[in-house]
């Protein structure tokens, strides 16, 4: 069962990004409220870096990541081509979302990953530390999120002149970067959505801890 749902998850990873793929070529004429460029660098993003985490489980701890870790990578990068596909971004709490269920799912892949850990007794840090761990990635990788707004609006808006004549089409001005105040509440729901994560976890420990005690 976990072999094929990490089967499945890996073929619909793997299928949304050649979607997105040969839209940006123009195979395909789907349209998108922003760019194809940025749906394929944030989902390839999202899904490098997980099977980075599962390749270095499996290398040093001979332990794979859990298929949860590929679920929650994959709901947020699904949520946002939906977005720009379906013109969801047009209303304001769809980006509120994207930005809470990025980053909570963020923490969550890093809480499977030291879970993992744990159980092959590599890393037995207390809850807290992992709850920071988990935080400051998932903020991180938000930050990182923005960043590349600004580096492909930098590029394909500003500065086209840089951009060779061939890949002129591959590359058009989608306006991806908001302003001040947008930038801001992304960052402010990218922490929302970090601290949600890190409690949730904190709760589940203290159930299972109570439950633990109970059965004694």
């Amino acid at each position: 069962m976990k072999k094929y749902a990490l089967m499945v998850i890996r073929l619909l990873f793997a299928a949304l990004l050649i979607f997105e793929f040969l839209n940006w070529i123009g195979i395909l004429h789907f349209s998108v409220k922003f760019t194809w460029l940025g749906l394929i660098i944030t989902g390839g993003a999202v899904y490098g870096f997980i099977e980075f985490l599962n390749y270095y489980l499996k290398k040093h701890h001979q332990a794979g990541l859990y298929w949860v870790a590929y679920l929650l990578g994959f709901v947020p990068v699904l949520y946002d081509a939906a977005g720009d596909v379906f013109r969801f971004y047009d209303f304001w709490w769809y980006d509120v979302i994207a930005h809470f269920l990025g980053s909570a799912a963020a923490a969550g892949i890093v809480f499977a990953f030291f879970r993992v850990l744990r159980r092959t007794n590599f890393v037995n840090w207390y809850l807290g530390t992992r709850m920071f761990f988990a935080f400051t990635t998932a903020v991180a990788l938000g930050v990182l999120f923005e960043l590349e707004e600004f580096g492909e609006d930098l590029l394909t808006c500003y500065h086209r002149d840089l951009i060779p004549f061939l890949a002129d089409k591959l590359l058009p001005c989608g306006q991806r970067f908001g302003d001040a105040y947008d930038t801001g509440a992304d960052l402010f729901y990218d922490v929302l959505g970090g601290i949600a994560a890190v409690l949730a976890a904190w709760g589940i420990a203290i159930i299972l801890k109570l439950k633990f005690q109970s059965s004694k």
